[in-house]
């Protein structure tokens, strides 16, 4: 059985757990940022720049959202706008769908939101989003006189899904 991956120092301090002897002398300490990140250009979708605006601030708040932690950030993001726009389709054709042949099957929109959530259930655990990392993390906010991350208001996400559900699978996997 491989052992657990080493923790940053960050996160030790955050949990309670850091001790000097542990600390690791040549560990990259990137510097803090003075504000919560705007969302990168390359973020187009609105769902997915909502996502980083709510959770940019939580994790800058905390600490663990430096420079070098953004692409991680923008690959959840864009996982969770997939996520929706798969469910959504989920939601509209169901999970199980009729083959031309008559056979019933999982529905293609389903192995789409099992595989972002798989995307999503990694990164968040890297950043210490899931229950059982968070549960393990203890800190206050890392800038004096914050009280409270700014967050702006999440907008509604319309939907970009394709109006025909039965073609709807093959757009997408042909980039339309």
């Amino acid at each position: 059985m491989p052992s657990p991956r080493p923790l940053p120092t960050n996160v030790k301090k955050l949990r309670g757990t850091l001790r000097k002897h542990r600390v690791r002398k040549n560990e990259p300490q990137p510097p803090a940022r003075s504000s919560v990140p705007r969302p990168p250009e390359r973020l187009r979708g609105n769902l997915a720049r909502a996502k980083w605006r709510s959770l940019a601030a939580e994790l800058w708040h905390l600490g663990l959202l430096p420079r070098v932690s953004e692409d991680m950030l923008v690959q959840y993001c864009v996982a969770w706008e997939i996520y929706c726009g798969a469910l959504e389709m989920v939601e509209r054709v169901g999970s199980v769908v009729k083959t031309q042949s008559g056979n019933y099957i999982v529905s293609p929109w389903m192995a789409v939101v099992n595989r972002q959530a798989d995307v999503m259930r990694a990164i968040a655990q890297e950043f210490g989003m899931t229950p059982s990392s968070k549960t393990r993390v203890e800190g206050t906010p890392l800038f004096l006189g914050l009280t409270s991350p700014p967050v702006s208001s999440t907008p509604t996400w319309k939907s970009r899904v394709p109006v025909d559900p039965e073609h709807a699978f093959d757009e997408f996997l042909d980039g339309n």
